[in-house]
């Protein structure tokens, strides 16, 4: 939810990804993992670059690859890539798991 809007991506795949960056939000996710959740044991030759395509679809979602706080320089985005992997930065405060 952003600003009260329900922002849910509505392919299964994305939806997956984020799920799997929410489950452990604030570390990072490593790709092999993500590959593996989302492909088992037979990722496609591709399975990299759509990854990508994946994270790219997520960051367009609010409040996901924009700065947390609009018109703020130093806020730092939600979704971010980091050596090895991708990590979902979330305040504690958001997480009820």
């Amino acid at each position: 939810m952003h600003d009260g809007v329900h922002v849910t991506p509505s392919a299964p795949k994305v939806r997956q990804v984020l799920a799997l960056l929410a489950l452990r939000a604030n570390t990072t996710v490593p790709l092999h993992q993500l590959v593996e959740e989302l492909w088992e044991e037979r990722p496609p030759c591709s399975a990299a670059t759509t990854l990508q395509t994946y994270i790219y679809q997520l960051r367009k979602l609010p409040g996901l690859g924009e700065s947390q706080s609009p018109g703020c320089p130093d806020s730092p985005e939600a979704l971010v890539t980091t050596h090895g992997g991708y990590r979902l930065s979330m305040p504690q405060s958001c997480l009820d798991a």
